[in-house]
Formats: structure tokens, sequence, C-alpha cells
């Protein structure tokens, strides 16, 4: 899997954080598909469906308050 991310990063479609001796890799926000490849892999994880839950219990405590 390493060479892969690493294959990624030198297209420039990976960004990479280092820190101590552990490498973070995420999308590179200025690759020019960013917005499109953000929006796949939210769909993918369903990212949207979390935050929407997380919305609506954020307004259901602020209507108790």
């Amino acid at each position: 899997m390493h060479k892969e991310l690493e294959y990624l990063r030198e297209q420039g479609i990976l960004s990479t954080k280092k820190v101590g001796n552990l490498k973070y890799y995420f999308l590179n926000k200025n690759y020019s598909l960013y917005n499109e490849l953000k929006s796949i892999v939210r769909k993918t994880i369903g990212l949207d469906v979390i935050k929407d839950k997380i919305r609506e219990k954020r307004k259901q405590k602020k209507l108790i308050k």
C-alpha cells in the first residue's frame, strides 16, 4: 500500500504530514479534482449522513435549552 500512496502523492493527489514516526496521507486541497474526490469519498463512507445526524442533534439540544 505504501507504494500506491506514494504514487498518489507524487501525482499531486495526496499530501502528507509527518507526526513523530507516523506519516498521514490526505487529499491535496490544491489538486484540480479535490472537490469531486471529496464528494465521492463522503458519499462512499456516508459522512454526509453522519454530519446530518450531528446537526439534527445540535438543533434538538438548542430547542430544549
